[in-house]
């Protein structure tokens, strides 16, 4: 269950400089660059970011999101796909291309 209404590409995406220089500071990264192979600290960084965001501390949310289990920041953002409907299992996207009955 996600916590954010925000995927993580949106979250990523929507990172001001003073953000990028906070988790520059407390967790050594460029979000950017350091990404791809430091994918769960950059999780991590953004799931910050947003505590941030909600009135956390800097200390607080760096304290809140190295806490956090991993499979708890896995499902903090929101999925990039809507989930699909075991009695409807098409995506809104591909309903016109259900066979039919």
């Amino acid at each position: 269950m996600s916590t954010s209404p925000m995927t993580a590409e949106e979250m990523a995406e929507s990172l001001t400089g003073f953000d990028e220089i906070a988790i520059e500071k407390h967790f050594g990264i460029d979000i950017y660059t350091d990404s791809e192979t430091k994918g769960v600290k950059a999780l991590r960084a953004l799931v910050f970011v947003d505590l941030r965001r909600g009135g956390k501390s800097d200390d607080q949310a760096k304290q809140a999101a190295m806490e956090m289990a991993l499979r708890d920041a896995n499902t903090y953002f929101a999925d990039d796909e809507p989930e699909l409907d075991p009695e409807h299992p098409e995506t809104p996207s591909g309903n016109d291309s259900a066979p039919s009955d």
